[in-house]
């Protein structure tokens, strides 16, 4: 189901009425230096126990991100309080340093990563080799080794 939140209340209203188990938030490029803009309603948005299930919040960093940019986002959005990251655009870089940048910088363990622009194809779970593969130029655009 796909939904659109052009207010902040939007949002909370979509998050808090929502009964799937994944609920991706696309900010559309826009960035930290936005404070309005609609993501920030995910401050208000509790994480942790609901019911029989677990919220979790993941925070999205491109895999070219800088540390400067990794730290900034990860503070930005550290009200969020994430739980884990996803690290995408790995299909857009040859140098994917943001791995290590995103994961120093927002201090949760990387959940997913993301190699292409469809979801949820190609969205694969985290996994040491998968990250050692992107890493070393060793994985092709959908995220497993090259042979």
């Amino acid at each position: 189901e796909f939904q659109i939140a052009r207010q902040k209340s939007d949002l909370i209203q979509i998050l808090a009425e929502c009964e799937s188990d994944v609920v991706i938030v696309d900010t559309a490029g826009r960035g930290p230096a936005e404070p309005d803009g609609v993501e920030t309603a995910l401050t208000k948005i509790k994480t942790g126990k609901h019911g029989p299930y677990t919220r979790h919040t993941l925070l999205c960093l491109a895999a070219a991100v800088r540390d400067v940019d990794a730290r900034t986002i990860s503070k930005f959005f550290a009200a969020c309080k994430p739980t884990g990251l996803v690290i995408t655009k790995l299909d857009e870089t040859t140098q994917p340093a943001g791995i290590l940048h995103a994961a120093t910088a927002a201090r949760v363990p990387i959940s997913a990563v993301c190699f292409g622009q469809r979801v949820p194809e190609d969205i694969a779970p985290a996994s040491k080799e998968r990250l050692a593969e992107a890493l070393l130029g060793k994985a092709d655009k959908r995220g497993v080794a090259a042979s």
